[in-house]
């Protein structure tokens, strides 16, 4: 289902198109998570990045990140210290993600136009830290 241009999530098991469901984290920052939590269903929206517009989501959970270790595959994957503060773990139909370009394009997705989530459908959402 899509409002304006953001996909909405639906509360019925096939997102109500029969796509596939992929689980996704979407990491940010404090401001992002306040701004974020705000809304009502949350609204993951599209922001300014040498990347694109995004909003961006990866594979990759708070573990698979720790397991990796510091440096250069939080870099690839674009995350900060402040940046990778909070997450949201979301399930999200597999159609409306978008690699992005090149090898990271393995672990990182855009959602064009952002996401609107339903509270009830986001599996986690709060400091990084309690994620698990």
């Amino acid at each position: 289902m899509v409002a304006g241009n953001a996909p909405v999530l639906v509360h019925n098991s096939n997102c109500g198109d029969g796509d596939d469901l992929d689980t996704v984290f979407h990491y940010t920052d404090k401001k992002g998570y306040n701004a974020i939590r705000a809304g009502s269903p949350y609204h993951i929206r599209p922001g300014d990045s040498k990347n694109g517009a995004g909003p961006f989501f990866t594979n990759m959970s708070p573990a698979d990140v720790e397991r990796a270790g510091r440096g250069a595959f939080k870099s690839k994957l674009g995350l900060t210290s402040a940046k990778s503060e909070y997450v949201m773990e979301l399930l999200v139909p597999k159609s409306s993600l978008t690699p992005l370009r090149g090898g990271r394009g393995r672990h990182i997705f855009e959602i064009p136009g952002g996401i609107l989530v339903p509270r009830d459908r986001a599996r986690f959402f709060g400091p990084t830290s309690k994620w698990g």
